[in-house]
């Protein structure tokens, strides 16, 4: 039994049809299965073909869950031992910017689904959060009482890049301002793609060309 990506076709035993807000993390931690596991298994080659990101499904599309395989561990008597799931919590990997510049050695601070956190960001800007696979929303607060900046957090999927949400998502997480995240073309967002392609060398049309996913896609990863 193969996963497919059409939802015409119909859903098979062992089949999980994504809903909209799932990623490969939150699907695990109701499978019981890390997400590398539901990633790479052979049934689901059509599907990482097809999205390339584990953090960039579609609702509809299918995601085989196979059989849970019992692991043995053989440990002393009289004694307690710690068993931690790999993959569990998630991260999530943010870089924040003033005016385009790197908010470097800033405290912050992060509300995820009511549990608070602190931390300080490293030299170029960048913060990593331990989150609950299944969060959705959260906020962040970074910089000094005078100057703090709030950030509201979607947590979960992103979008494929081919559309024009999956094109603006991008742009917000990296810092470019592009309006509301729906699939609308605005002055808003073509202006945040004229300054994505200054920013990287790339023509100034304000249109979402190849290249210019191909690189947003780059950045947003990095």
């Amino acid at each position: 039994m193969a996963t497919n990506t059409d939802p015409t076709k119909p859903v098979g035993k062992g089949d999980y049809v994504v809903q909209d807000d799932d990623c490969m993390s939150s699907i695990s931690e109701d499978s019981g299965h890390f997400w590398s596991t539901l990633w790479n298994h052979i049934d689901n080659a059509a599907l990482k073909e097809t999205r390339k990101d584990p953090n960039v499904l579609m609702p509809g599309d299918r995601v085989t869950i196979p059989p849970i395989t019992a692991k043995s561990v053989s440990k002393g008597t009289g004694a307690s031992y710690r068993f931690r799931r790999k993959g569990v919590p998630a991260k999530l990997h943010l870089r924040l910017l003033k005016q385009g510049e790197p908010r470097a050695n800033e405290s912050y601070r992060v509300d995820i689904d009511g549990t608070l956190t602190k931390g300080v960001t490293d030299g170029d800007g960048f913060v990593d959060i331990y989150i609950p696979c299944k969060a959705k929303l959260g906020k962040l607060w970074v910089g000094p009482p005078e100057d703090e900046k709030m950030y509201r957090l979607q947590l979960g999927k992103t979008m494929p890049v081919e559309r024009i949400q999956g094109v603006k998502q991008r742009l917000k997480n990296i810092g470019y301002r592009c309006g509301f995240l729906d699939d609308e073309i605005t002055d808003v967002y073509r202006n945040a793609l004229r300054n994505f392609q200054k920013d990287h060398e790339l023509p100034e049309t304000g249109k979402a060309d190849d290249a210019t996913r191909q690189k947003l896609v780059e950045v947003h990863r990095s």
